[in-house]
Parts: C-alpha cells; sequence; structure tokens
C-alpha cells in the first residue's frame, strides 16, 4: 500500500531512476511504474536473478547467484589448478542451489568431470562422509551458513585432503579466522562485498566520510557512493538512453572504491572480487 501511495504521487513522477526496493510485494509494483514509463530500476542488494526476468531495465547491483558460479567458473579456469575434476557441496538456502547447479553446469560445458555433488550439512562429520575417496583439482562449495567454511577446513584436515577451495565469503566469520586456521591451504572466497583497505581511493573515502559523520564507513555506505556516482555518470552522459553507454566499454574506465560495474550486454552486473586469506586479513586473489 505504502509503494502504491508512492508511486501514485505526482512528485515521483519527475525521477529518472529508481534504487530498490527491497522486498519483492513492493518491488512487484515498482517495477511495474517503471516499465510502465521506462525507467530504469536497480536492485541494490539482492542476488536474485529471476527479479530482472519481467523488465528489460531492471538491473542487479550486485551479481547475482548464476553470475557469481560463472565467474568462479572463469577464475578456476586461468588458475594453475591441476586436473579437470571437481566436487561440488551446497547447503540448504535456494541461492546456494542455485549457485552450485550454476556451478556445475559450467564446469561440465568446458569439460570438467563432476566426482561428487551433494547437499551437505554445515558440520564438519557430514562434509566429511561425502568428500571424495579421490583427490580432486578443487573443491567447490556454495553456501549463505557462516559455520559451513570451518566445518570443510575441518573435515579436509581430518582427512589430509590439500585440494584448493573455492567457496563464498559467507562461508566463514572473519573474526573467527587466524591464519593457523588456513594454513597451507589454498582457499578462495567468492566476495560481491568485498573492501579494499589498501585502495587509495578507499582510503579518501573513509577519511572523507569519518570527517563528516564522525564514524567509519560500512561496506553499505561504500555501495550507495558507487552506485549513486556510478548510474549518475551514465545518465548525465546519454539521459534515458542507458543502454547505449552500458554496452560500452568506455563507461567501465571509472574508478570506484569497489570493484565497479560491468553492464555489457547484460543485466546482471559481471564484476565478482575473488579473494584469499594472507596475514590475517582477506585480500585480492591474484
Amino acid at each position: 500500500d505504502e509503494m502504491l501511495e508512492l508511486v501514485n504521487n505526482e512528485s515521483f513522477k519527475k525521477m529518472d531512476l529508481l534504487v530498490g526496493p527491497l522486498y519483492a510485494e513492493t518491488n512487484k509494483v515498482a517495477t511495474a511504474y517503471c516499465e510502465t514509463f521506462q525507467l530504469p530500476i536497480i536492485n541494490p542488494m539482492s542476488n536474485n536473478r529471476k527479479i530482472l526476468d519481467d523488465y528489460n531495465l531492471s538491473f542487479l547491483a550486485q551479481p547475482s547467484a548464476e553470475m557469481q558460479a560463472i565467474k568462479a567458473s572463469d577464475f578456476v579456469r586461468k588458475q594453475a589448478f591441476m586436473g579437470r575434476n571437481t566436487a561440488i557441496y551446497y547447503t540448504d538456502s535456494p541461492n546456494d542451489s542455485t549457485m552450485a547447479f550454476t556451478y556445475r553446469q559450467e564446469m561440465q560445458r568446458v569439460g570438467y568431470e563432476i566426482v561428487k555433488f551433494e547437499k551437505i550439512l554445515p558440520y564438519s562429520d557430514d562434509i566429511g562422509s561425502k568428500l571424495p575417496s579421490n583427490k580432486v583439482s578443487h573443491i567447490f562449495m556454495a553456501t549463505s551458513d557462516k559455520k559451513a567454511g570451518l566445518s570443510m577446513i575441518t573435515a579436509l584436515n581430518k582427512k589430509e585432503y590439500m585440494s584448493p577451495l573455492i567457496t563464498t565469503a559467507e562461508a566463514f566469520n572473519p573474526t573467527n579466522l587466524s591464519n593457523g586456521t588456513l594454513s597451507g591451504r589454498e582457499v578462495y572466497c567468492l566476495d560481491p562485498e568485498f573492501v579494499d583497505l589498501e585502495k587509495p581511493e578507499v582510503d579518501v573515502f573513509r577519511k572523507d566520510y569519518l570527517a563528516k559523520y564522525g564514524i567509519i564507513p560500512s561496506y553499505y555506505a561504500f555501495h550507495g557512493y558507487d552506485l549513486a556516482l556510478f548510474w549518475g555518470r551514465i545518465l548525465g552522459r546519454n539521459g534515458s538512453d542507458i543502454r547505449k553507454d552500458l554496452n560500452s566499454r568506455e563507461s567501465y574506465k571509472d574508478i570506484y572504491n569497489l570493484s565497479g560495474f560491468n553492464y555489457i550486454k547484460s543485466q546482471d552486473n559481471q564484476v565478482l572480487p575473488v579473494t584469499t586469506f594472507q596475514n590475517y586479513k582477506f585480500v585480492l586473489a591474484k
């Protein structure tokens, strides 16, 4: 009801772009309105690609679960992992299974053998019972459960299984990690919310934000700033003809606090940071 009241407000009709809303029911109303008036609508936080299906000017600011799986596949194929096989696991969330199924599809497409494909509980005993008997080139785990990461590491350690692990940043609680926990292991995390504190732009933003608001900016502050800056530039150059700019590589040369955007022939952001744990923190993987 509140969203209907908002879209029926005369002042609302003056907008050029809508960021949000965050929830499914209000998003339906907003998307229908934006489609009627051919306005872009950007969901700032969702990883659900289905919300892009109904309208060609709807966009995800974060890569969807499917896009993350595709980019994970791209990353793995560029690494020096031995062999052409993998074991794939996922936990209970619908996003987890979506990511795992897409990853399996992508790896099969490029000729990898899928040795295991199983749903797991986020406990080491359950994971350990489902590990393959022979070594695979890498293990992929799609999860949004913060217990799953350490449980997987524990299970791998018990079996002295040293294959690289590709998983989500949500698999770990960084405050519980130490160099010893992941010592000697190759662990890579898909992390759309990664903030590189060593990046000069991030340092400047942090200092300016602290001076103005008296607090350290969260990921959401960086994300909101970058989002407004990117779409402001797109609208500023070509007005309502946004697809022209979105399909041009020139539009992505600007530097942002976070990892940036890529909507070339896509409604889904195709930029995904992959991180690894070094010196008590996550850093961008090479």
